[in-house]
């Protein structure tokens, strides 16, 4: 069997100096970002994803979110009508 070390948070517990940390440490995380997170300094998330079909699985690949190199995921939700997009370290 094999064991996989991974930090995973909710969307109060990203930001800049978190991940520049994280990643300083070479720490894995899954981490939820909120939908008003700029991709590459420009666009929203909701609004990158904005023609999303519902429930619709998405895998972006990489892309840069406070400076930092991440892999993004995203889908629509199940319980609403929002996304819900995750960030990996690449």
């Amino acid at each position: 069997m094999r064991v996989y070390d991974c930090l995973l948070g909710d969307r109060e517990f990203v930001g800049a100096e978190w991940i520049k940390w994280l990643d300083d440490h070479n720490i894995s995380f899954l981490f939820r970002i909120r939908n008003n997170c700029l991709l590459e300094g420009e666009f929203p998330v909701d609004a990158f994803f904005r023609n999303l079909l519902p429930k619709k699985k998405v895998k972006n690949g990489k892309t840069v979110l406070w400076g930092k190199a991440v892999c993004l995921s995203t889908r629509g939700s199940y319980a609403k009508d929002e996304l819900v997009t995750i960030i990996s370290k690449k």
